[in-house]
């Protein structure tokens, strides 16, 4: 005989402590100050994400991939974007790289696995956009110009196809 049933939500039982800066540099061009009848401007964008602690119920894992506690959890990553306008287009080449990570196996510990490191991932993105008004854009993207996938790992993402689709998006897919 059941007598009662606590439905109750259960949320924040995790212990995580984040901490880190971001770094954001932008340099910002006329093309004809450089280069002489060149018309259009030029941007380039560098956003750096250094995260300098990520503690989980006591575990440092900043740095580090695992399946079982929070997924890929690199220190830095880059993301580098540049940008030429013309008129009403835009062309912009986007660079994104992630270091190596640790791994980990479920249970054990990150420096006592001797488990190869992720290999980094650099990738290129691709894109043309064009203002048809002031309140209409048009974009074609092509992200993951070389169709180079994301690092597998080897505990797994179980149905994230051994990766982390998180932090790779949007390369899980191969080239868009």
């Amino acid at each position: 005989q059941i007598t009662s049933v606590n439905t109750s939500l259960t949320n924040g039982l995790a212990n995580i402590e984040l901490e880190g800066y971001d770094i954001q540099l932008t340099y910002r061009f006329d093309l004809d100050e450089f280069f002489r009848k060149l018309p259009g401007s030029f941007d380039i964008n560098s956003l750096v994400t250094v995260t300098t602690k990520y503690d989980s119920f006591g575990t440092r894992i900043e740095g580090t991939t695992e399946a079982g506690i929070s997924g890929a959890i690199p220190d830095w990553k880059v993301a580098t974007p540049g940008n030429y306008r013309l008129n009403d287009w835009t062309f912009q080449l986007r660079h994104t790289y992630v270091p190596g990570l640790l791994q980990d196996y479920p249970g054990g510990t990150f420096g006592g696995t001797n488990a190869p490191k992720t290999p980094a991932l650099s990738n290129f993105d691709a894109s043309v956009a064009w203002d048809s008004t002031d309140r209409l854009r048009f974009v074609l993207n092509v992200s993951n110009l070389a169709d180079k996938l994301p690092p597998q790992t080897l505990t797994g993402f179980f149905d994230q196809g051994n990766t982390d689709a998180a932090l790779y998006a949007p390369w899980v897919l191969g080239r868009t």
